[in-house]
C-alpha cells in the first residue's frame, strides 16, 4: 500500500499531517495557506473543469494551451494566483517539493502538457533559459513579445537583404511594415540577438 493511501480524509494529502477543509475552492486550486503549499486532492486530476480550459494539439507531443486566465507573462492562472502548469504537473507527477520550479521544455508559458513539464530549481530554470538564448534580463524577446510583428525567419531575411546592399533600411521597414528604428536596431544586432 502506498503511504498516501493511508492518509485519512480531511488531512493534507502531502503527508504533512495538516488538517484541511475540503471545499469547492480547495478542489479547484489549493494555493498557499500560512506560507505552506497545499496539495491537490487525489480526485482533482479527473476534474473536468480544468481540462475544459485546455486546447490540446493533435498528438501527445504538441503543446496543450491554457485558454482561460493568463498573467502578463502568458502563464495560465487559476483562482488565488496559482499557475495552471503547476496544477497540471501535480496532477500527473504528484506534489512539487518545496523550493522547486516547474519548467517548460517547450518554452511556451501557456502550455500545460505534463510531457513538456519538468522539475528544477530556479537556477536550473535560468540556466535552461540562457542555454536556449532566451535570457534578456526579464524582458520578453523576439516572438515572445506580444507586439512582435516579425518572426525569426523574417529577421534572418531582413539581415540578408540588408547585407546584400540592394536595400536601404527605410525600404526594408516599408516592406515588412515596421518602423525605420526597428530595422536599424535589428541589422545592427541591438535587437533579436538570439537569431543567428
Amino acid at each position: 500500500m502506498h503511504p498516501k493511501d493511508s492518509i485519512p480524509e480531511g488531512y493534507c494529502q502531502c503527508g504533512c499531517g495538516q488538517r484541511t477543509r475540503i471545499s469547492k475552492q480547495t478542489e479547484t486550486a489549493r494555493g498557499y495557506v500560512k506560507g505552506r503549499p497545499m496539495r491537490y486532492l487525489p480526485g482533482h486530476a479527473t476534474r473536468k473543469p480544468f481540462w475544459d480550459k485546455v486546447q490540446k494539439s493533435a498528438g501527445s507531443d504538441g503543446c496543450w494551451i491554457w485558454t482561460a486566465g493568463k498573467n502578463a507573462d502568458g502563464y495560465g492562472t487559476l483562482g488565488g494566483g496559482l499557475r495552471a502548469h503547476r496544477v497540471s504537473y501535480e496532477m500527473r507527477h504528484g506534489p512539487i517539493p518545496n523550493g522547486m520550479c516547474v519548467c517548460h521544455s517547450c518554452d511556451n508559458p501557456s502550455c500545460v502538457n505534463p510531457a513538456h513539464l519538468w522539475l528544477g530549481t530556479h537556477q536550473d530554470n535560468m540556466a535552461d533559459r540562457s542555454r536556449k538564448g532566451r535570457s534578456s534580463g526579464g524582458r520578453m524577446v523576439g516572438t515572445e513579445h506580444p507586439n512582435a510583428k516579425l518572426t525569426d525567419d523574417m529577421v534572418r531575411e531582413i539581415r540578408h537583404l540588408y547585407a546584400s546592399g540592394e536595400y536601404m533600411q527605410k525600404d526594408l521597414a516599408r516592406m515588412y511594415g515596421v518602423s525605420d528604428m526597428v530595422i536599424s536596431l535589428l541589422v545592427r544586432g541591438k535587437t533579436w540577438k538570439h537569431v543567428v
